[in-house]
């Protein structure tokens, strides 16, 4: 997990990386505790001039 951002709405919301095919994949989702539902919010290729520490740290 790269952020935690609880004060998101209408639910938290997180940032994780991972990998496919050696490729970085970030995936911002946001979790309703009371219905127990995690949403996709957006998916993208982080772009390299901006992050560091394998895509887990801005520039």
């Amino acid at each position: 997990m790269i952020e935690e951002n609880p004060t998101d709405t209408p639910f938290p919301s997180y940032l994780i990386v991972d990998f496919f095919d050696n490729k970085p994949i970030h995936v911002v989702f946001s979790y309703d505790e009371v219905s127990d539902t995690g949403y996709v919010v957006t998916a993208y290729i982080p772009d390299s001039n901006l992050w560091a520490d394998n895509f887990r740290k801005r520039k």
